[in-house]
């Protein structure tokens, strides 16, 4: 009995201390609303090889997101400092700003495919079709760990990654038996930063984070949910 009672207070006492480290953890983060902004972003997207038209259309997303009061009054522009645990943006603010001005929107999956979906080989699909697309993010039901499962499914679709410094990032989990895509974004390595782009939401913001390693992001990618079983981290096709 005793040493069930020390065994508790071992694992209550590191929960905590995982939670404070976590907790104290910073990255900083931009929203890409000014020009200076986007014109650095820009130039960071073409020394990685992006196609010049991803990166136009992209961007014009991007502008369009940004034009809103919501974006004015919330957004950064400029680089700002969080925790990794802090929760940014105001959902129901968002929300009801932009249905009151409708505008073409994209939400995770499309923002990372349409930067990253060059780098990728998949014989079975054009570059850039939406079925690849598909095939990259599908939901489906497995037996196995995610691990395996999302590993074993891109090489049945043939999907290979062959970005060096630019990958792709993906945060999967399963409930009851179903593996699901649960958000994703684009890694670019420059100058010895950790450059992360994501679409947080679909009507929520375009964000580029910068962390002091994949450690980091991979545990502010953890801590977006705790709805499902088995969350897992990619780097392209490995584990974080």
């Amino acid at each position: 009995m005793k040493c069930r009672y020390l065994l508790s207070v071992f694992l209550i006492l590191a929960i905590f201390l995982s939670a404070c480290s976590l907790n104290g953890r910073k990255y900083s983060y931009n929203n890409l609303t000014s020009e200076q902004s986007i014109t650095e972003f820009c130039e960071v997207l073409s020394s990685h090889a992006v196609p010049s038209e991803d990166i136009d259309r992209l961007i014009g997303f991007i502008r369009a997101y940004s034009k809103e009061s919501y974006a004015e009054k919330e957004l950064q522009g400029s680089w700002k400092k969080a925790t990794i645990t802090e929760p940014l943006y105001d959902y129901t603010e968002a929300i009801n700003c932009y249905q009151s001005s409708p505008f073409e929107d994209i939400n995770c999956r499309k923002a990372a495919f349409l930067m990253y979906h060059s780098f990728l080989k998949t014989p079975d699909f054009p570059v850039g079709d939406s079925e690849m697309e598909e095939a990259l993010f599908a939901t489906f039901d497995s037996g196995q760990s995610v691990d395996d499962a999302v590993k074993g499914y891109w090489k049945s679709q043939n999907i290979e990654f062959a970005g060096s410094d630019i990958h792709l990032v993906s945060l999967w989990g399963k409930k009851n038996g179903e593996i699901t895509n649960l958000h994703c974004g684009v890694l670019l390595e420059n100058e010895g930063n950790t450059y992360f782009f994501e679409k947080v939401d679909p009507i929520m913001p375009y964000q580029i984070s910068i962390f002091g390693s994949t450690e980091d992001m991979k545990a502010y990618l953890l801590n977006r949910t705790k709805e499902y079983e088995d969350i897992t981290v990619f780097l392209d096709d490995e584990l974080i």
